[in-house]
C-alpha cells in the first residue's frame, strides 16, 4: 500500500504541473483507500475470531470508537505537517510509516495464525 504513495512523492519532488498532479493524487489515493478497506475487512474479520460472542458488541464499539475518534486527528496533524514540511518529504514519511506498519502487522498475523493452528489441533 506504500507504493501506492511513491508515485505522489515522486510528482511532488519533480513539481508536477497541476493537472498531473491531480490525477496522480486522484488514481493513487484511491488505490491506497481501496487496499485498506481490504485491510480493514480483514482486520475486522479477525478481530471478531478471536472475541469472545458475550464480549463483541463491546469490543466491536471499542474499535469504532477508537477509529471514528483518531480520524480527525490524524487530519489536523496531517494539515499541519503539510503547512511546514516540504510535500515530497511528508508522502515520502507516510509511506515508510505505512510500510514499517504493515510489516509489523505481518509479524503478528502470522503469530496469530500460528496460534489459531495449534489450537485446532
Amino acid at each position: 500500500s506504500c507504493l501506492c504513495l511513491l508515485p505522489v512523492c515522486l510528482g511532488f519532488w519533480l513539481n508536477a504541473p497541476r493537472p498531473v498532479m491531480l490525477v496522480l493524487v486522484t488514481t493513487m489515493f484511491m488505490a491506497e483507500m481501496c487496499q485498506l478497506s481490504i485491510y480493514s475487512v480483514y482486520a475486522l474479520s479477525f478481530i471478531q475470531k478471536q472475541t469472545p460472542p458475550q464480549s463483541m458488541g463491546k469490543v466491536m464499539s471499542l474499535v469504532v470508537m477508537f477509529s471514528i475518534c483518531t480520524d480527525p486527528l490524524g487530519r489536523i496533524v496531517y494539515g499541519v505537517a503539510f503547512d511546514h514540511i516540504h510535500s515530497a518529504y511528508l508522502v515520502l514519511f507516510t509511506a515508510a510509516g505505512v510500510l514499517a506498519a504493515v510489516l509489523y502487522m505481518k509479524r503478528n498475523w502470522r503469530m496469530f495464525e500460528e496460534e489459531e493452528l495449534n489450537e485446532s489441533i
